[in-house]
């Protein structure tokens, strides 16, 4: 397990190096009631937030507790309110391996965003701006950009190219869907700008990833992520996306953003920004790969008692 522990906050440059983040030290995961009072192991961890996209990092490896656990350390209401945890792991001096589980406790799929915190946590314990992510039978470049204020990128191959799918259904405020396979699967819709903010994204998920999850070319089982786009601006796009693991629309979507610039990169776009509800990330071709960049930041460490 990677846990850098004493390093400085992300965008913080000087000692005391734990005391510069805020603490919360929580007690919400219950033991029954017995004769004799038994202390809970305890677990540190860091919380980082890549525009709005929340991952935990914990000094115990995730692998070792339940899905349940798990699901109730990021649960929004009971837990510690995260998309989903990393687990970042040294092979050689350049080289992680780097593991995923979503919101729901289970793992899951290439995670753009927590890709970006796992080159920030990769400079941290080595001081390298470029390394090497294993991620299952995939190596993904990262670097970064800028440790004050943290700015990471990792770039992302698309073999395959966007699938235009018509769509026919009553009061969808669109007339077709793009499928495009980033890592991670994902629908995406094009609507107007006045349309964007207003959507009830969460019920067109539960409508349409039931009917285009089946049309990918290899068809998930455990669903799709489903995103909405509009243009906002020369080469800037507006995106919300549900995610499929945390079952809720998350404040940016790193993969989702790629799907978009893999489908504009038809229309001669190279490089754009997409604007989503927790910050901005910009996309560009370079070679094979799309590189996805934007800020991240450390916004809570602490310990978490459990059983």
């Amino acid at each position: 397990m990677y846990y850098p522990s004493k390093m400085p906050c992300a965008g913080r440059s000087s000692p005391p190096y734990v005391d510069m983040c805020p603490r919360l030290t929580l007690l919400f995961l219950r033991v029954p009631c017995t004769s004799r009072a038994y202390p809970m192991p305890k677990i540190s961890f860091r919380k980082f937030s890549a525009t709005g996209n929340t991952f935990l990092v914990l000094q115990t490896d995730p692998d070792l507790l339940s899905s349940e656990t798990r699901r109730r350390l990021c649960d929004r209401t009971e837990g510690l309110s995260a998309d989903g945890l990393l687990a970042l792991t040294p092979l050689d001096e350049a080289t992680f391996d780097l593991r995923y589980w979503n919101a729901d406790g289970e793992p899951g799929s290439f995670c753009g965003n927590g890709a970006r915190v796992a080159a920030w946590l990769a400079y941290e314990g080595t001081g390298l701006r470029e390394v090497q992510l294993r991620f299952g039978q995939r190596v993904y470049p990262a670097r970064l950009l800028s440790p004050a204020p943290p700015i990471a990128e990792v770039g992302l191959s698309v073999s395959q190219p966007p699938q235009k799918i018509p769509l026919r259904f009553s009061q969808v405020p669109a007339q077709e869907a793009w499928l495009v396979d980033t890592g991670s699967p994902h629908a995406l819709l094009p609507v107007e700008a006045a349309l964007l903010d207003t959507l009830d994204i969460t019920a067109y998920a539960h409508r349409l990833i039931p009917e285009l999850a089946p049309l990918m070319q290899q068809a998930p089982e455990k669903g799709i992520n489903l995103s909405f786009f509009a243009p906002v601006g020369q080469k800037a796009w507006a995106l919300r996306t549900y995610e499929r693991g945390v079952w809720a629309e998350t404040l940016s979507c790193g993969t989702a953003s790629v799907a978009l610039a893999t489908l504009l990169q038809a229309e001669g776009e190279s490089r754009i920004e997409i604007q989503a509800r927790g910050g901005q990330l910009t996309v560009h071709a370079e070679g094979d790969l799309f590189w996805l960049a934007g800020p991240l930041q450390e916004v809570l460490r602490g310990t978490v008692e459990w059983s």
